[in-house]
């Protein structure tokens, strides 16, 4: 033995820095806005939030959502640096940059589209002088729907590392918040005439009732059924998908009489007052017109009376003719509460 004693042996371990509050304070808009994003269900106001956010903080001076529809490329939104929404002719996006993103599914990063040799010579490149060009893929569950594009015609260099790191974390929250509002869209509304479903306008009527109730303002109830549904359906030649075909055709019909200011006698016309159709089943509508008047009410049911006395269904050469009844009931003069408000209607 030696003499020496030995000691364990000492490892220093670096100690974790703290976060720079300077940069916290940088990312806390962003955070922010990731927490409204995964709580907003208007797609509207989603996809302007996400857009705005992005351009702010990338360093774009303009930017668009797009929605891949097979070859095609819908323009969901765009906007400026200003906040305000583009026209298309102002947008200016370069489609083979689109087409690039598509095909890759890979995120495209330019610093100068007139230096870069895959697109320098592309004509809308060239004819909108683009300079720094940002494009992500949108994905949902794995599956490419759309892009995000930014850019920035005037500077050279935009999208730093930081800048595409903070673009990719607000396109995978935008990702999933746009996902979760499709299926809340999904959910409430019938799957065969794109309306309303019941369970949504029950939530709905009581809504507008108490609304009505507390600023001491009517709210009008419509009910309507098709008198010869069944007919549809037992004629020969006919039949279930021709019943469906009047279904598909009385909801537009329907949609587009209440929702027309001319039609509708609003005492107040209030940006959340707006007309509320729903499929109740079967061959059963119903419609909500908050702040309207029974002379009102009347006047949409005539108007989509009138409507449907001109209307003609050709199915499989066969024409059809829709006859309809409509009731109709105003709280606070026929009923006290949404759910006798919708008997009454119904009687």
């Amino acid at each position: 033995p030696s003499g020496l004693w030995k000691s364990p042996l000492q490892i220093q371990t670096p100690q974790p820095s703290a976060p720079d509050e300077s940069s916290l304070k940088s990312l806390r808009p962003i955070l922010e806005v990731i927490k409204k994003i995964n709580s907003e269900l208007n797609i509207r106001k989603l996809l302007t939030m996400i857009l705005d956010t992005m351009i702010e903080f990338t360093n774009a001076h303009r930017g668009t959502i797009v929605i891949f529809e097979g070859d095609q490329f819908k323009f969901e939104i765009s906007r400026g640096r200003d906040k305000q929404d583009l026209k298309k002719y102002e947008m200016g996006i370069s489609r083979t940059i689109l087409k690039i993103v598509r095909e890759r599914g890979k995120t495209f990063v330019c610093d100068d589209a007139q230096a870069n040799k895959e697109v320098s010579l592309v004509d809308s490149v060239q004819d909108q002088n683009l300079l720094s060009i940002l494009c992500l893929p949108l994905r949902m569950k794995m599956r490419l729907v759309g892009a995000v594009y930014l850019d920035n015609p005037y500077v050279v260099g935009s999208f730093g590392s930081k800048e595409v790191e903070i673009a990719e974390i607000l396109t995978d929250h935008a990702a999933v918040a746009i996902d979760n509002t499709f299926l809340h869209i999904k959910s409430i509304h019938d799957g065969l005439t794109g309306l309303f479903n019941h369970p949504y306008f029950e939530k709905r009527l009581d809504a507008e009732v108490a609304r009505a109730r507390r600023h001491a303002r009517p709210c009008g109830l419509l009910m309507l059924d098709i008198d010869n549904f069944k007919e549809i359906n037992d004629a020969p030649g006919l039949g279930h998908e021709a019943g469906n075909e009047v279904l598909k055709v009385l909801s537009k019909i329907i949609s587009a009489t209440v929702r027309n200011d001319d039609t509708v006698a609003r005492i107040e016309k209030h940006p959340e007052s707006l007309p509320i159709v729903a499929r109740y089943g079967g061959d059963e509508f119903e419609i909500v017109l908050p702040e309207t008047s029974k002379l009102g009410i009347q006047r949409v049911a005539e108007r989509v009376l009138e409507t449907l006395a001109r209307e003609r269904i050709i199915y499989n050469n066969h024409p059809i003719r829709i006859n309809v009844s409509i009731g109709g009931a105003i709280f606070p003069d026929d009923a006290s509460d949404a759910a006798t408000l919708a008997l009454r209607a119904d009687e």
